[in-house]
């Protein structure tokens, strides 16, 4: 017959201490690292001002930076689409049975 082992308790919470608030609770971001979407949205943003650049002139800066092999997967470079006022690009694979949209 194999004994059981249990776990010490740990100590109760002091009563002093308070809940952090849920944006409290989150990890501080890494150095340069994006947290949130709308984090993502402004650094996009300050990088790749469509105020200042085409589609093109920011759709041929990222695939400069693309160095995934999956991009193989698809015609170069994808279509530029726009979806209630957001510009997506259209990747048609290279054998012409499915497109993703991103």
């Amino acid at each position: 017959m194999q004994t059981k082992r249990t776990r010490a308790a740990s100590p109760a919470p002091s009563s002093t201490a308070s809940t952090p608030a849920p944006d409290d609770a989150r990890p501080p971001a890494k150095c340069g690292r994006v947290t949130t979407l709308e984090d993502m949205r402004l650094a996009f943003m300050e990088r790749f001002n469509p105020d200042k650049f085409s589609a093109e002139e920011i759709l041929q800066a990222q695939m400069a930076n693309w160095r995934s092999p999956v991009y193989n997967h698809f015609i170069t470079p994808p279509t530029i689409t726009e979806v209630d006022g957001e510009v997506r690009y259209k990747f048609v694979c290279a054998k012409p049975t499915q497109t993703v949209e991103k």
